[in-house]
């Protein structure tokens, strides 16, 4: 096993920094609706200028003294400049690994490589970026160095547990609990609309009177509202496609389970089946209505994904004479029952 260092992708500093800033654009947008409001034009440009001049400085920081390696069957991360420090992780109490893309990563060819052990309900490691090739790498060296990677039962190829199709990722959408992106549309069509909010609500009174023959203020006001809904559903729907794009469930040859998914940023996690402590099944009202569940794994200190602790979604889109067969597909031998 290689304990040579290696370094981080050098790209690391652009994007870290591209991160920073991307996490308070929403603020320097708020401060210029507000300013332009109040007659005053806004001039975020300083304030950009100190975050991106201090986002570079941490991030460059990160990348000169950053190194990893895999030693013995460790993961050692060594960091820090002023401060060093050594961060051991013993590969036999890694539970799950993540590798994710964003549009951005896909273009440049990296990747974010989670790492979770049962330390806690974060992330044990977070290597961000490497290039795809040392994300393989790294992934390849880890289980090649766990203790049980030998008790897995062996399979011939990678076997598909569960796909999504396009009408699974409709369905997912049109009953997926997502009143952020409707309220959104409503906030964002109103703001939009602004002062002339009432002249179009005008307009559309006057449609409605050469259709109906009715003229009514509020019939125009509940016309304009279910519009607006009915464009946040089919945001909804459309976020679900794109997010959960290709989704698929294999158990691959050492008998863990791969997860993929998503086209805009590309997700794939690695689950050991021998560490799920729990299968979790559960749906929205909707979909429990139509029939259909969702089954999670909860493993110790589980945090990829933004799932809640201890969680992490397998399928999320199952028929209810289905989920025995997919438990068991799972755990070998589980009693559903």
């Amino acid at each position: 096993m290689s304990g040579d260092p290696r370094r981080l992708h050098p790209l690391t500093v652009l994007l870290e920094v591209g991160r920073v800033l991307g996490r308070v654009l929403w603020f320097f947008v708020v401060l210029m609706v507000v300013g332009s409001l109040g007659g005053r034009r806004a001039d975020p440009g300083t304030w950009l200028f100190v975050l991106a001049g201090s986002g570079t400085l941490v991030a460059l920081a990160r990348y000169l003294s950053l190194r990893y390696s895999v030693e013995g069957g460790t993961l050692v991360i060594r960091s820090g400049i002023v401060a060093r420090q050594v961060r051991t992780i013993p590969l036999d109490k890694v539970q799950n690994v993540e590798l994710r893309q964003n549009a951005v990563h896909q273009l440049a060819g990296v990747v974010d490589f989670r790492i979770e052990t049962a330390a806690g309900p974060q992330a044990e490691a977070n290597l961000a970026v490497l290039s795809v090739e040392a994300a393989r790498r790294l992934k390849a060296e880890i289980f090649a160095g766990r203790s049980d990677a030998a008790g897995q039962d062996a399979a011939p190829s990678p076997v598909v547990v569960w796909k999504a199709g396009l009408s699974d990722l409709l369905i997912l959408g049109a009953t997926s609990n997502r009143a952020g992106a409707i309220l959104g549309a409503l906030a964002g069509l109103s703001l939009f609309l602004g002062q002339q909010l009432p002249r179009y609500l005008a307009v559309l009174q006057e449609g409605l009177f050469e259709i109906l023959g009715v003229v009514s203020p509020a019939l125009a006001a509940a016309v304009f509202a279910g519009a607006t809904l009915l464009l946040g559903w089919v945001l909804s729907i459309g976020l679900t496609v794109v997010g959960s794009f290709g989704f698929q469930l294999t158990r691959e040859p050492d008998g863990r389970l791969r997860r993929r998914y998503g086209l805009l940023s590309r997700v794939e996690t690695i689950v050991n089946p021998a560490r799920i402590q729990l299968l979790q099944v559960g749906s929205p009202l909707l979909r429990r209505r139509l029939g259909y569940w969702e089954v999670a794994a909860a493993t110790a200190g589980a945090a990829l994904d933004g799932d809640a602790a201890g969680s992490a979604l397998l399928c999320p889109l199952l028929r209810e004479g289905d989920l025995a067969g997919f438990c068991r597909r799972l755990r070998p031998g589980l009693d559903v029952d």
